[in-house]
């Protein structure tokens, strides 16, 4: 797909030339991704941070954020769907990473299958455990000792 794309609308926007201003209080871990994706709600008009608002208040085709309909089944059927539909812009889930994911197949982030043998089950299910509990399962019994 090509980044070429323009729509009728693009003379009508008004071009915002001022450098963005970043809150001096901004934790580090933000200041990188701060105005750098495209606001949906600014694009649709209904943003109301205003200057407050961390994403881009600017048409910039590159800088639209996923479209959802792709990030969550792979396809987008919309023809001038105006968003990103490109697997590599989808962040991957920490949450598949550290073995399990509640959402499945309906999570918004990549779920990419980590290098070497899974996890033994006895293991997925004592995640989330205190150390304590390791050994008892939810009724307090001792494992192996329900028959």
């Amino acid at each position: 797909m090509g980044d070429e794309t323009t729509f009728d609308f693009e003379g009508q926007l008004i071009r915002n030339e001022t450098p963005p201003i970043m809150p001096p209080d901004l934790p580090p871990a933000m200041r990188k991704n701060f105005r750098q994706t495209v606001c949906r709600h600014w694009w649709r008009g209904l943003c109301m941070k205003g200057d407050s608002c961390g994403f881009l208040h600017q048409w910039e085709q590159s800088r639209m954020p996923i479209c959802r309909f792709f990030a969550k089944m792979g396809e987008c059927r919309e023809p001038n769907c105006p968003f990103k539909h490109s697997s590599d812009d989808i962040k991957d889930c920490n949450m598949y990473k550290l073995g399990f994911c509640i959402h499945g197949s309906l999570c918004r982030y990549r779920h990419t299958p980590l290098e070497g043998p899974p996890p033994p089950p006895e293991q997925v299910a004592r995640l989330g455990m205190p150390e304590g509990d390791m050994e008892r399962c939810r009724l307090g019994m001792p494992e192996g000792d329900m028959e």
